[in-house]
């Protein structure tokens, strides 16, 4: 499947990745249905073992090899709630919670957070004291953990317009009642201290739609 990334200063870049699959490779420890892999994702200009997209994602230079985000380590999404409503416009909405080991020297007050879902992006989230950003219809809230540098994200977007970009992947369709199994590439980009920090991962989510109406997606089980 191919789709075009569009980063903040209006560069585009073509980019292809996803596909059905009916079950995860073993995981390897991450926990959670998510896992702790890291998808692989074509295009690295550069050559520097980043691929394109992820750079576009993090700010960095895709054609500049000394010009990359710290890769960080492991994003396992233990929750992804997903709908898209075909029939009324700015209806779409998203909920998802992920876990990550923060980096050495993080600030959580002016924190940004960037992340990849799919073909979708919410970028430029920027974190108050408390871990929350700016109220809007599109939230993120980060937890650190008391002990360790272990901490919970918790991303929500209401009254959206997810289909324009998702409905590629989670097409506008009847699926049978079963639904249909889709694993989802993820990625969280870390900006504080200077630094841009990434994080990559996947979850395997069930997708059932109505024509027309609905199309929800989820855990897998």
């Amino acid at each position: 499947m191919t789709a075009t990334f569009t980063d903040l200063t209006g560069n585009t870049s073509p980019f292809a990745f996803f596909g059905r699959s009916p079950a995860l490779p073993p995981d390897n420890g991450g926990g959670g249905s998510g896992g702790g892999g890291s998808p692989s994702l074509p295009g690295d200009t550069d050559g520097d073992g980043v691929a394109d997209i992820l750079e576009m994602l993090a700010g960095t230079n895709p054609a500049l090899a000394d010009d990359k985000p710290v890769q960080q380590g492991a994003a396992i999404m233990d929750a992804f709630a997903l709908t898209l409503n075909f029939a009324k416009p700015n209806s779409d909405a998203l909920k998802v919670a992920l876990r990550l080991s923060l980096p050495n020297g993080y600030v959580q007050d002016g924190a940004v957070y960037s992340i990849l879902l799919g073909e979708h992006t919410e970028s430029s989230l920027v974190l108050n004291a408390k871990g929350a950003s700016p109220k809007a219809n599109t939230t993120l809230k980060v937890t650190k953990s008391t002990v360790g540098t272990g901490a919970k994200l918790a991303l929500a977007v209401k009254k959206g317009s997810l289909a324009t970009n998702l409905q590629k992947f989670f097409a506008n369709k009847t699926t049978a009642k079963t639904g249909e199994v889709f694993k989802i590439p993820s990625a969280v980009v870390i900006q504080t201290g200077g630094a841009k920090f990434l994080y990559v991962g996947e979850i395997e989510v069930q997708y059932k739609a109505t024509q027309g109406k609905l199309g929800k997606a989820k855990n897998a089980l």
